[in-house]
């Protein structure tokens, strides 16, 4: 099916069933739908990274088709626990709608096979969007990142050997406080630190002509949150901004758009949509 028809899908089982559960591949595409739900635990609210679970019944239907995705050979590797957790191959994504446009979407970090003689339950298991912000870095001098040239390395720099080669490139910290230090209201300062972090590494690794995710600017209007001050210290986004939002009252959500929404304001004021799932954060105040 193309996008049109499973939306057609979605809807429907959202009417007839309350919700549809379904799995979504690396670009965010859906794949397939859930056969026979026993279970979903998923927040009602989102402020913060959370867990979402999902039970199905793989004994029968569709169960095969699941289990290729997710417990497939060369896919997952079993932990004495009986958990097996991804070890090669593309990412998948829980996708739970439970009403038009929103979807909570969470990436599947492991499952729970559980059966005597062949697998009868799944347990899967995943953290949602918002997760992506506490792996994505927050430079603190971007203008020395966006040209930054990446090479194959086979040892750190004290020549200690990796285990697998990487491709790393040398980029400048800032050392001067004072200098890595914004001022502003609190939405529009976590927006703005969160879209610069994804300029500048979208440049320096060549990305920067299709993105993964933007920063929505569409709740407008004048930023009545506090003044706040945000120190760049070369940690991750989450781990920078996270703080700062809790005490000033602003909730970041992350979401995944897919063609078809409404589209979504950009920081330059445009309005933008896109062929493609694309992720977008959402920067809130209460008031």
């Amino acid at each position: 099916m193309d996008l049109a028809q499973w939306r057609r899908h979605i809807d429907y089982v959202v009417d007839t069933e309350g919700q549809w559960v379904g799995l979504l591949d690396e670009n965010g595409w859906p794949l397939l739908d859930f056969p026979a739900v026993v279970n979903v635990q998923a927040p009602e609210t989102r402020m913060a990274a959370s867990s979402v679970e999902v039970t199905a019944d793989v004994s029968a239907g569709g169960g095969r088709r699941l289990l290729d995705e997710l417990v497939a050979d060369g896919l997952g590797k079993q932990e004495p626990n009986a958990r097996l957790t991804p070890a090669v191959g593309a990412a998948r994504f829980i996708c739970l709608i439970r009403q038009a446009g929103e979807r909570i979407v969470a990436r599947v970090v492991h499952t729970v096979v559980s059966g005597d003689a062949s697998p009868v339950t799944m347990a899967v298991h995943g953290t949602d969007l918002t997760e992506g912000l506490a792996w994505w870095p927050c430079p603190s001098a971007p203008q020395h990142w966006r040209n930054a040239q990446f090479s194959d390395w086979t040892t750190d720099a004290s020549y200690l050997p990796y285990r697998k080669t990487r491709s790393l490139a040398k980029v400048q910290f800032a050392t001067d406080t004072l200098a890595t230090t914004k001022r502003g209201t609190a939405r529009d300062l976590i927006r703005d630190v969160i879209q610069d972090a994804f300029d500048t590494v979208n440049a320096a690794r060549g990305w920067s002509s299709d993105p993964h995710a933007y920063v929505d600017y569409g709740q407008t209007g004048r930023d009545t949150t506090p003044e706040v001050l945000i120190r760049l210290d070369d940690s991750y986004v989450w781990d920078t901004v996270a703080a700062t939002a809790l005490q000033s009252g602003v909730t970041i959500q992350v979401d995944l758009w897919w063609p078809g929404d409404a589209p979504v304001r950009v920081r330059s004021g445009a309005l933008r949509a896109w062929p493609h799932p694309v992720q977008i954060v959402k920067v809130r105040s209460s008031s």
